[in-house]
């Protein structure tokens, strides 16, 4: 929290003295309109003299223009989360070797973004939630008719020590395309109970999860309120006479949030 604050006031600073330079160039701007071309040879003649007095007194009169890539990383950050979409950070990979690298392996990056984006702030509650568990997997298993199949995207060995945030907001941000794609099929289908075939069981489940991950808190009442605009209010009513257990304790979940 404090180096996203950090960041913003950095932010924030930058804006200001880019507000305070522009100012002042137009002061000079309005200046030069009002001076004769007497005042001008006699402006000419002080900076030339200046120059020279730089020049002999060993100091350089070349201007530095600060580039992208010398900025610190948490000015970087800052670009980047005020965009409020992943699509900056990815363009700037594309520019250069440099911020490639650093928009792949800075971790910091991706957890603003996902803080900014999904409102996650817990990685590993998070990816818990989004994948399941045993406890899950079981639910599923006793509550389906007699198919025998594991709950989807089920976390593998060691899945939840090694994820990167990089990794969670992609998964957030594929399975809310799911969630969209799920609500709209069941308000056409006049929310259903249930769906048929493993492969919809398996996009169903992966909706809801991402649901429930993305409409824990008050800052993400925006996705809050699309997932009502796509009637998922009725289809997570509709879910409670699901026949799988785990598919009514998942909407039953949602539609508390």
């Amino acid at each position: 929290m404090d180096q996203l604050l950090r960041s913003k006031e950095l932010c924030a600073n930058i804006l200001a003295r880019s507000a305070s330079l522009h100012a002042d160039i137009q002061t000079v701007q309005d200046r030069l309109k009002n001076l004769s071309s007497t005042d001008l040879s006699c402006a000419s003649a002080a900076l030339a003299a200046g120059s020279r007095a730089c020049s002999e007194a060993g100091c350089s009169t070349d201007t530095h223009t600060t580039g992208l890539l010398d900025l610190p990383p948490d000015a970087l950050r800052c670009i980047c989360v005020q965009a409020g979409h992943a699509l900056t950070a990815c363009c700037l990979a594309r520019s250069c070797k440099a911020l490639c690298t650093f928009v792949h392996e800075d971790d910091q990056l991706w957890q603003q973004l996902c803080q900014s984006c999904w409102g996650v702030k817990d990685k590993d509650r998070a990816w818990h939630m989004l994948t399941g568990s045993a406890s899950d997997m079981a639910r599923q298993q006793q509550g389906s008719c007699s198919n025998g199949n594991q709950s989807p995207n089920s976390p593998g060995t060691g899945a939840e020590d090694t994820l990167r945030w990089r990794l969670l907001h992609r998964t957030l941000t594929e399975g809310w395309r799911e969630v969209q794609q799920m609500l709209t099929w069941l308000r056409s289908h006049e929310h259903p109970a249930g769906v048929s075939g493993a492969r919809h069981r398996a996009q169903l489940l992966l909706a809801l999860r991402c649901i429930a991950c993305c409409t824990q808190t008050q800052h993400q009442q925006p996705l809050a309120e699309q997932v009502v605009e796509l009637g998922g209010v009725r289809s997570c009513v509709a879910l409670l006479a699901a026949e799988t257990l785990l598919v009514r304790d998942l909407a039953l979940e949602v539609r508390a949030s």
